[in-house]
């Protein structure tokens, strides 16, 4: 399998609401979107170092998102 056999763009509009359920998880006020903006840089990561071999995108991202 080759790495990233998706557009960031698709990735991000697929995983976008992951965000917003986190800031509502959390319980976090982000009138200035500083933590959405923190964690789209997350994704962005997650996308460009995710290694298939070692477990699904969607796991490592979640994994991203509460670390960043």
């Amino acid at each position: 399998m080759t790495k990233n056999t998706f557009t960031f763009e698709d990735f991000f509009q697929q995983n976008e609401r992951r965000i917003h359920y986190y800031l509502h998880k959390l319980n976090i006020r982000d009138p200035h979107q500083e933590f959405f903006q923190e964690r789209m840089i997350a994704m962005w990561n997650a996308y460009e170092n995710y290694e298939p071999d070692k477990g699904p995108l969607s796991t490592y991202f979640n994994f991203t998102i509460r670390i960043a």
